[in-house]
């Protein structure tokens, strides 16, 4: 192509910045029907991308960030990925990926409300044919154990600078994940192991949001990386939910 080709096609524009968002979710769990939620997102957003958390601290298993929801991804700078078609199979049951119109994302999608619940031990199978922007995929998860979570109860009152304990019954080894959500602080601890997991002391005396209650989600996962360059992952979960509050040390 010779000079004035050239000057043709290039304007002189710059090409945009974008950074991808993408997961996946199966998570069944104890909250009020349908007790269950099976979604995605899949978006290109306009970059810069946000900066990520702070981690404050961090001993064994479990780490304090700070401000890692303190500027949210803007949607409405996002569309969604190219990736062909997905569906998820149980059993001999097939739910195909389809735009999720219950939230005002543009690259939001859902397997439906009709999913039956499964048992631990079955097998979720997720296929994707591909498109530009994600490659083809064709993973089997299995169902993670299912547990109660006993310890923190709901409404307890923790005191920073003290260890802090979960439990969970039955005794068993799990894959678990427990997630302590404030203003502007996530406390994550994430184990395999038989309870009790204990948060260290040197974790949570950093914790410094007195005024209000925090959120705790906790589950049982199986995960799987699918796509390095865009981080896109697939969770099959048991999700529970209740809230703390925090006395002064």
């Amino acid at each position: 192509m010779d000079a004035e080709s050239d000057a043709e096609v290039d304007d002189g524009g710059e090409t945009p910045e974008t950074f991808p968002v993408a997961f996946m979710w199966a998570a069944f769990g104890d909250w009020p029907p349908p007790g269950r939620s099976a979604t995605a997102t899949l978006c290109a957003c306009e970059g810069p991308r946000p900066p990520g958390p702070e981690l404050w601290v961090e001993d064994g298993p479990c780490r304090l960030e700070h401000d890692a929801l303190a500027e949210p991804i803007d949607f409405s700078r996002c569309r969604p990925l190219d990736f062909g078609e997905i569906r998820l199979e149980m059993g001999a049951s097939v739910y195909p990926l389809l735009p999720y119109t219950a939230w005002d994302e543009p690259c939001s999608f859902t397997f439906g409300d009709e999913l039956p619940v499964p048992a631990p031990g079955d097998v979720l199978r997720f296929v994707g044919t591909g498109g530009v922007d994600l490659p083809a995929f064709d993973v089997s998860l299995v169902v993670p154990v299912r547990v109660t979570f006993t310890e923190p109860p709901a409404d307890a009152v923790l005191v920073p600078g003290e260890p802090w304990t979960i439990t969970w019954t039955p005794t068993v080894e799990a894959p678990i994940v427990f997630l302590f959500i404030g203003r502007h602080l996530e406390l994550w601890c994430e184990a395999t192991a038989v309870p009790p997991v204990t948060v260290p002391a040197t974790v949570t005396a950093r914790w410094d949001e007195f005024d209000r209650w925090a959120s705790v989600n906790s589950w049982t996962e199986t995960a799987v990386e699918v796509d390095a360059a865009t981080g896109f992952a697939i969770r099959v979960a048991w999700f529970s939910y209740r809230t703390v509050t925090f006395a002064a040390p």
